[in-house]
């Protein structure tokens, strides 16, 4: 199929031409992404393209493959099997970084505004999809005007 697209592509450089010698040629009800598909693969063919598993023989899903490898390819080594997270990131400027590491300090200090504090901590994390504790522990490790939660 991918090599009959070839050939009527060849002889018709416009794609209006070449759309009406696919509708004259049985090719008029494919989808034009098929048809594309189906050129790229008859055009990639010898370049191992054929020795492929056969379960996976439809032109879009080797593309998509071939798609997939080629953005592979193009990391760097290390970062071809590297895993990213989903966790939420929290940005914090120097007055709420600082205002944050009072609240967290007053929340740990175990006086009397202790427990509106940690109220306080639990609320602003939920808001930004972060545990307290992770919140605690990046304020705890960082200068307050370089507060990143990760």
């Amino acid at each position: 199929m991918g090599e009959a697209l070839l050939v009527g592509r060849k002889l018709h450089k416009s794609d209006n031409k070449f759309s009406e010698w696919c509708k004259d040629h049985g090719f008029g009800d494919m989808k034009r992404d098929t048809r594309a598909d189906s050129l790229w693969l008859a055009s990639n063919w010898n370049s191992g393209i054929a020795s492929l598993d056969t379960e996976i023989t439809h032109p879009t899903n080797i593309r998509a493959g071939h798609r997939e490898l080629v953005q592979k390819l193009m990391l760097p080594e290390d970062l071809r099997d590297l895993k990213v997270s989903e966790k939420p990131t929290v940005t914090l400027d120097q007055r709420s970084a600082e205002r944050l590491a009072k609240v967290i300090n007053r929340a740990n200090s175990g006086d009397g505004g202790s427990e509106t504090a940690k109220r306080h901590v639990e609320s602003i994390a939920k808001k930004h999809g972060v545990s307290s504790e992770e919140l605690r522990e990046v304020v705890s490790h960082a200068d307050p005007a370089q507060v990143l939660v990760t």
